[in-house]
């Protein structure tokens, strides 16, 4: 937290549009801080209870590191993916911004394995599934889970302004990358790069 001359007391010290929690001119650190709104504020954050994080904080890639473990699945992550999209990905690939793009848009899940079952009862939980994309032709025309499992191609037929692309997979993922902008997919996101859902060997 940061306090600025003026008394104002920031959740943060990014640069802009950080929530400020108070103002020891009118109140004493000690209120601010046991304040009903704070603790309910701290809870939301030890309980990753993303709705009611401040946006700023929900998108910050370092709030998901909590351990070295992770840290180094961060690093892991920047690796697979390679400079042109580490900094973008990293700090925009978290469950807040997921949960906000896929609100009026289809859900295509890239992965019909064990990924797929990692997640559907935590990151997808409620939300509808169109159909899984997948590069096994095995897979293709199977009902998995309810959901039906097409080759990747199928995105051709999509309006790729109204998908929201989930890859459930952690390895080959820059073919995967290659294969989504070959179809124009822009927005699309990996289930395990949500750091508190990572699941690197």
């Amino acid at each position: 937290m940061i306090l600025k001359a003026n008394g104002d007391l920031l959740l943060s010290c990014c640069p802009s549009n950080v929530p400020v929690v108070g103002n020891i001119h009118r109140n004493s650190l000690y209120e601010i801080l046991t304040s009903s709104e704070f603790i309910e504020m701290e809870k939301a954050f030890d309980n990753l209870i993303m709705d009611r994080v401040p946006a700023i904080c929900a998108n910050c890639a370092a709030m998901h590191v909590y351990n070295p473990e992770v840290l180094s699945k961060r690093n892991h992550a920047s690796s697979i993916l390679g400079e042109d999209d580490d900094i973008f990905r990293l700090k925009s690939n978290t469950i807040y911004e997921f949960e906000k793009q896929v609100i009026g848009k289809k859900l295509v899940v890239f992965g019909g394995g064990f990924g797929y079952d990692e997640v559907k009862e935590t990151i997808i939980k409620d939300k509808t599934v169109c159909y899984i994309i997948d590069n096994d032709e095995k897979k293709h025309g199977v009902i998995h889970d309810g959901v039906p499992i097409s080759p990747v191609d199928t995105l051709k037929n999509e309006d790729v302004n109204d998908i929201v692309v989930l890859i459930t997979f952690n390895r080959r993922l820059s073919q995967a990358i290659e294969q989504l902008k070959q179809y124009g997919v822009q927005n699309y996101f990996f289930s395990t790069l949500f750091l508190d859902y990572a699941t690197f060997d």
